[in-house]
């Protein structure tokens, strides 16, 4: 008798891809695409960005997009240091981004498919790097945010006793302690054909040949435009004191 081979199926998996755009100068987003199955839409996903200290987050814009998704910062909130500058316990940063997909998934060709893909956009801002003296550019690593979604748990399992979430992930206590309780954890990984699951930014450095000139350019702009807001200030106060003596003299006439 012959055997009859059955066809290989796969079952397909949540993925992660994610890149900066642009991939140089100071102010890129991180765009992270997630290819999601049809039976995740009750849960929401979570993105984990560990930050290295060139790059960082401004809080109050996260904020203005709480219509997309909410947020948790932890680490420095020093949005003008330059990197070399920071201290050690302001280098580390971490941020917690977290998305309702319900009211955002879209299905990947246009249809209602077994799979659906959501699409996160993070604005992300770079520190100024230390000067050296060929100038050029530091080679940035972004790490891709490590992704997981928590679902409603099954009512039927034992919701009630405590579980690590996600323990492949080794998420910090701090990120744990933030979740919601009575959720299942499903982990997000990159497919094995994504290559290095990180990105790589330019950070512009300065030329310490050139700091004595920037200096003195910088000092000569500060006090030009002291010596012009002292100008327009005379200006405007004799347009003032005129129409003033104008208004005596029209009232004396009178």
């Amino acid at each position: 008798m012959f055997g009859a081979s059955l066809p290989n199926f796969t079952m397909p998996s949540p993925s992660i891809t994610s890149h900066l755009h642009p991939a140089h100068g100071f102010h890129p987003s991180s765009i992270t695409a997630l290819t999601l199955l049809n039976h995740h839409q009750n849960c929401t996903i979570h993105l984990y960005y560990t930050l290295p200290p060139q790059i960082f987050v401004d809080p109050h814009e996260l904020a203005l997009r709480r219509a997309s998704y909410a947020y948790r910062h932890w680490g420095s909130t020093e949005l003008e240091k330059p990197a070399h500058a920071l201290d050690r316990g302001e280098a580390d940063t971490e941020v917690l981004i977290i998305f309702e997909d319900a009211k955002f998934l879209v299905g990947v060709d246009g249809t209602d498919t077994a799979q659906r893909e959501a699409m996160i956009d993070v604005p992300m801002h770079l520190r100024y790097g230390r000067p050296s003296a060929s100038g050029g550019y530091e080679e940035v690593q972004l790490r891709w945010p490590t992704a997981f979604l928590l679902c409603p748990s099954d009512l039927s399992s034992s919701d009630h006793l405590p579980s690590p979430l996600c323990p492949d992930l080794g998420l910090p206590t701090h990120v744990l302690n933030s979740l919601p309780p009575k959720r299942s954890c499903f982990s997000i990984h990159p497919l094995p054909s994504s290559g290095p699951n990180s990105n790589t930014i330019l950070l512009p450095l300065g030329n310490t040949a050139h700091l004595a000139a920037v200096e003195i350019g910088t000092a000569a702009v500060i006090l030009a435009c002291f010596f012009w807001l002292v100008k327009v200030a005379w200006d405007t106060a004799g347009r003032l004191d005129a129409k003033r003596r104008s208004g005596k003299g029209n009232l004396k006439r009178e």
